[in-house]
């Protein structure tokens, strides 16, 4: 299991969106497909929210598995191949 590059966004409420990259299985080369989930972090206990996890980008094993037609300029989308998001997400 692997998570990477949290951001977390501004307090609202005592809650903040915690966004990160991660693989369930892992891999064995320096990088591969990362899915892109977020979770409600409680700002009062530093923890996640229990049952908040999101996944809004499904790690892709090869394009076009994913059966629903996506394309990104004309190509069928290859998943996220990210080592860190961007600093303000």
């Amino acid at each position: 299991r692997l998570a990477r590059s949290p951001r977390f966004s501004r307090p609202k409420n005592g809650t903040s969106t915690l966004a990160y990259l991660a693989n369930e299985k892992g891999f064995d080369t320096h990088g591969g497909c990362m899915a892109l989930c977020t979770s409600n972090w409680d700002t009062s206990t530093s923890m996640i929210v229990k049952d908040s996890k999101r996944v809004v980008v499904e790690v892709v094993q090869r394009p076009g598995d994913v059966g629903d037609g996506t394309k990104v300029q004309g190509y069928e989308f290859p998943g996220l191949f990210l080592h860190q998001l961007p600093r303000e997400c």
